[in-house]
């Protein structure tokens, strides 16, 4: 017999081959009367490599074809000696050429991109070998002809999925230097612009058109992945570092860093562009000496505490520019808002947190596509540590987007609390929104009446001393109901709930009875009072802010608004006796 492919490989002097001496090398085999003659223009090596690579997909094609017919004829009675096994004849023949042409092929026109000439050749092959396998005609492994698809494009599938994802590394560096943050780069920390109708939702530019780039490659592998759902894993990992690839882009674009060694490594550039760059460690707002009249007390009585300083210290905003809209120490009620970046940032990693689980199941649905086993499969995965960069690969599906998941949500945490956190700090430093400067007045007031008040009287009272707060946090909770994706507004706005909150808790937990503070009781009264109407009005601002997607743990009470719930709740003996610091 003589095959069409070492046909048009020996027409060209650059790639000669063996010439066999195969008794199916002759013009009267089945195989050459069920090939159509295709003989087209040599052109580019792309061109040719894809007109062998269509030659191969014929010639397995009829193989199939000719297996088949003599299948045909072994059932026919009385035709054939019953020991003589035709279409097992018939296969180790065909095989035999048939791997020889195909080792030939990838050896001088490699398939370097999972063109679509190549991935069909790689299906043809993988249809034959499975054919081969049903009807139990496959050569054995280790013997001349055996058909083994894993062994033959492994290497070249492994080669495709390393070269994509260098390939969108690389275009996320590009993006990375040449896309802006937002259409307000410049303005990038003033305040967070409204959603509006735009396909990016106010996700980064860079976040939107990398996930584009990511689905497109991947779906490049779904035939591949169908066949082959051994590479699976493969296809995850090198996934996994385009994703983190582009987390990291987003951050170093809004300016999010995590700061090694806590607070103690940040510190004040001296102005001469060199050294570490100023950064602002938001989770070190109450420091351990405050000045004079800080936080509406005069000489540090009521000092912060340091235990609320935890892993969050680690994670700064870079200080690229003033931070502008943020609060004044002026005594009129200050504008605190969010910020553009902030905004950006906290949106591009919720649609990368929902990304990477629909990336999961869509590989895995490649895996598990097909009800036949796998081509090979019975052979063994090929060996994943011979194969540099490879060393860590999961076997299966979904254990290493599992962690780029937990990743995602340990910075998504931290980029909440440190703009939350923000905004709390700049709402403490304005006396006309800071809870001890309200509660400190409403001390004073209470003293200068020279009576006892009613409860409701005691209640107006604080409500008009809060009034600048919960003016600044209406506008506070419009602002990020309109810049923030819903469920990164809940989250926001709990975060800000929480840190008020710990706010009051510290003011509480500092609260004693002494000669230079008589009446700690009362005080008491005032911020048990400022507890229930802070707790009202962000329950009511999340519901009517997201009223169709508000879920009841959305309106319970944060962590620091509960604790200070029971360090103020009625003095019971029960209460007593259960209470424990731990």
């Amino acid at each position: 017999m003589f095959f069409p492919v070492a046909d048009a490989v020996a027409n060209d002097n650059s790639m000669p081959l063996q010439e066999t001496t195969s008794p199916l090398m002759t013009g009267q085999a089945p195989l050459r009367q069920h090939l159509p003659s295709a003989r087209g223009p040599t052109g580019s090596p792309a061109g040719k490599g894809n007109q062998l690579y269509a030659k191969l997909i014929r010639v397995a094609s009829a193989i199939q074809h000719d297996l088949e017919y003599d299948r045909r004829l072994q059932e026919v009675p009385r035709l054939l000696p019953s020991s003589l096994n035709l279409p097992g004849i018939t296969a180790a023949e065909y095989c035999v050429n048939y791997v020889q042409q195909l080792r030939s092929v990838l050896a001088q026109c490699p398939p370097n991109q999972p063109t679509e000439p190549a991935i069909e050749m790689l299906v043809g092959v993988a249809q034959l070998q499975r054919y081969l396998e049903e009807h139990n005609l496959a050569v054995p492994r280790g013997q001349p002809g055996c058909i083994d698809s894993l062994e033959l494009f492994g290497p070249h599938v492994r080669s495709w999925i390393t070269n994509s994802q260098e390939n969108l590394c690389s275009t996320c560096r590009s993006l990375e230097a040449t896309t802006e943050l937002s259409s307000l780069a410049s303005a990038a920390t003033q305040e967070a612009p409204r959603l509006g109708g735009s396909e990016e939702g106010g996700v980064a530019p860079i976040c939107h058109e990398m996930l584009r780039h990511v689905v497109n490659e991947m779906h490049t592998y779904e035939r591949v992945i169908t066949h082959w759902p051994v590479f699976g894993p493969y296809l995850e990992a090198s996934m996994c570092v385009v994703l983190r690839s582009i987390i990291a882009a987003v951050s170093r674009q809004c300016g999010m860093t995590r700061v090694r060694g806590g607070p103690a490594e940040t510190g004040y550039s001296n102005g001469s562009g060199k050294g570490s760059p100023y950064k602002l460690v938001l989770n070190n707002r109450y420091s351990s000496s405050p000045a004079p009249g800080q936080n509406g007390y005069n000489g540090g009585e009521f000092r912060g505490s340091s235990r609320h300083q935890g892993n969050m210290a680690q994670w700064a905003w870079i200080q690229d520019s003033p931070r502008k809209g943020s609060a004044g120490i002026s005594g009129n009620t200050p504008r605190v808002l969010l910020m553009v970046r902030e905004a950006v940032l906290l949106n591009s990693l919720k649609r990368l947190m929902v990304a990477a689980p629909m990336y999961e199941a869509t590989i895995s649905k490649w895996g598990g596509g097909s009800s036949v086993p796998p081509p090979g499969a019975q052979h063994g995965p090929p060996s994943v540590t011979t194969e540099p960069g490879y060393e860590d690969v999961a076997p299966h599906v979904g254990a290493q987007f599992a962690q780029v998941v937990k990743e995602l949500r340990t910075e998504y945490s931290s980029a909440v609390a440190s703009t939350c956190q923000r905004m709390a700090a700049a709402l403490a430093a304005s006396p006309a929104t800071s809870i001890y400067t309200i509660l400190n007045q409403a001390k004073v007031a209470a003293a200068q009446t020279g009576q006892n008040l009613t409860p409701m009287q005691q209640a107006a009272m604080i409500e008009s001393l809060s009034h600048g707060l919960f003016s600044c946090l209406r506008d506070l909770l419009s602002n990020l109901a309109a810049a923030l994706d819903s469920r990164v507004f809940v989250a926001t706005a709990r975060g800000l709930w929480d840190f008020i909150g710990r706010d009051l808790l510290e003011f509480v937990e500092n609260l004693q009875e002494g000669k230079d503070n008589k009446g700690a009781w009362r005080t008491r009264h005032h911020a048990s009072l400022l507890l229930k109407q802070i707790n009202r009005f962000f329950q009511s601002g999340l519901h009517s802010a997201v009223e169709h997607v508000v879920q009841d743990r959305d309106l319970s009470e944060p962590l620091h608004i509960e604790a200070t719930q029971k360090l103020l709740g009625d003095n019971t003996t029960a209460i007593n006796m259960n209470f424990t610091p731990f």
